[in-house]
């Protein structure tokens, strides 16, 4: 396949392209325990066994966008997780791109998108350090983004849905530069500026900020206002006591489930 880019976004990676794989994220593993230099772009046009959260199969039949980025970002682990609201905003500008002034996108935390009130896309960060080193060795940064599929509701908390079920109609390769696009200037803005201005923007367009939320966290739950996003990306909730809560990692449940004033 010749692939062009509008944008020219792949002067700054390495575009791997495949037809069919078992996952983005493990091709770009592969490049790791290869050794290989640069960093890349890898695009699917399907999957055999995408992941998500936590493990979970990801739905990826031909017709929607799967990719993983290979970043060497040389940057102090503690600030990684700063890079999935740059990515979400990417992805969320990319979607808004395409869309009518009726239609909404939001940002879930920690890492979904939605596009009128349903899930349409999922970010997932996996990273490593060097051994005795708290600098980043890579980040993967996998991105599946529902265009003219999407599977069946298995979440009891919320409806998935498609850029196609919701009228939507873009090609794979514009919407892949439209993402690159934008997260080349998000990452320059993060660079540049720090997290404040990325986590403000996110902010704004947030499912949950300023309301009261349950977040699962393994067996445990905690419910409280989520009033805050700290530079470490982590949610700040202020619980029916008083009390602060942060929370670096989780799902989001809708409804309180222990909260009371």
């Amino acid at each position: 396949m010749i692939y062009q880019s509008v944008s020219q976004w792949y002067k700054h990676y390495n575009l791997l392209i495949f037809d069919e794989i078992d996952s983005t994220s493990a091709e770009a593993r592969r490049l790791i325990e290869a050794d290989v230099d640069g960093e890349f772009v890898i695009w699917a046009k399907s999957q055999t066994s995408g992941k998500g959260k936590v493990g979970r199969y990801w739905h990826s039949p031909q017709g929607n966008l799967y990719l993983s980025m290979l970043l060497k970002p040389m940057i102090e682990a503690q600030y990684a997780s700063q890079l999935s609201y740059v990515v979400a905003l990417a992805v969320g500008d990319a979607i808004k791109s395409f869309i009518s002034v009726d239609d909404q996108v939001k940002y879930k935390w920690p890492n979904d998108i939605f596009l009128n009130g349903k899930k349409c896309a999922g970010i997932l960060l996996e990273s490593g350090t060097k051994v005795n080193n708290n600098i980043l060795d890579f980040l993967i940064i996998g991105i599946g983004i529902n265009v003219s599929e999407y599977p069946p509701n298995i979440n009891p908390n919320y409806d998935a849905t498609s850029l196609q079920a919701e009228n939507i109609v873009c090609e794979l390769h514009t919407l892949l530069d439209q993402v690159m696009k934008n997260f080349l200037y998000w990452i320059s803005v993060w660079r540049k500026d720090g997290f404040n201005k990325i986590g403000h923007k996110w902010l704004e367009n947030s499912m949950e900020f300023g309301k009261v939320i349950t977040v699962s966290i393994g067996q445990d739950r905690v419910s409280g206002i989520f009033d805050k996003l700290t530079d470490n990306g982590c949610i700040r909730l202020i619980l029916a006591g008083g009390q602060e809560c942060f929370v670096s990692s989780g799902e989001v449940l809708y409804g309180a489930l222990d909260y009371c004033v």
